[in-house]
């Protein structure tokens, strides 16, 4: 989930006590659009076959409390990437970029349906974003530049969740939200569907394909108009 939330297994727990889980997870997501600081600008195209390559380190993982209908989700997502190479024409020798990217989301969620075939979860909460851009081109026909900007703002989202569990501890679990319209970005999207199987009362894992957009600039020179899509796999843990 980013936010993301991936579906526990069944509960036996009365609806009135509180439920938790802890989902780490592996989002093996390419980077396409583009970053920007202090005014100087780049076009990136990392794309998932080479996300391992350019992922320095990394660090993902949600939280769930639920007690009766309600829920609240919380995702996190740390990242530093970067990548080099040569560009064309004889303007710069070579570029390299280094993005290192913290996400928060918390969402707070109400639970709308809920059947033995599985729920429905209304969503709102809010993306934040902290993101440090690094810009460094070596010497061509121009001389080279190197620039660093880092940037934090926070845009409110809404969305809906939704589980169909399926024969054999089998269930399908999908998510989309939207959100931004100015309000700390221009715009920011994410969809989210995969496949859970329930390994153990409480214990699922999960894989599935996931896409996070956001569009933020400010009047300072930063930009970062960004998709992030690929794969994802976590197991999760309810106590």
């Amino acid at each position: 989930k980013h936010g993301i939330a991936l579906e526990p297994p069944k509960q036996s727990a009365s609806s009135s006590d509180w439920q938790f889980a802890f989902a780490p997870y592996l989002f093996a997501s390419g980077v396409s659009g583009t970053v920007g600081a202090r005014g100087r600008t780049i076009e990136i195209d990392a794309s998932f076959g080479n996300v391992f390559e350019n992922l320095d380190i990394g660090l993902m993982g949600t939280f769930e409390a639920k007690k009766g209908k309600y829920i609240v989700l919380t995702d996190l997502i740390w990242v530093k990437m970067s990548a080099e190479r040569d560009t064309p024409g004889d303007l710069f020798s070579s570029a390299k970029i280094g993005v290192n990217l913290f996400i928060f989301d918390p969402e707070v969620g109400y639970r709308i349906i809920e059947k033995e075939a599985g729920s429905v979860d209304i969503l709102g909460g809010v993306r934040i974003w902290s993101v440090e851009n690094n810009l460094n081109f070596t010497t061509g026909t121009l001389p080279g530049f190197d620039v660093s900007q880092r940037k934090t703002w926070a845009a409110p989202v809404v969305g809906v969740h939704g589980i169909l569990n399926l024969p054999a501890k089998f269930y399908l679990t999908g998510k989309f939200d939207i959100g931004g319209a100015g309000i700390g970005a221009d715009l920011t999207t994410q969809f989210f569907g995969g496949v859970g199987y329930r390994i153990h009362p409480n214990i699922a894992l999960i894989g599935g394909y996931r896409f996070l957009q956001v569009d933020y600039d400010d009047s300072e020179g930063f930009l970062f108009d960004t998709r992030m899509s690929g794969l994802l796999f976590g197991a999760k843990f309810s106590f």
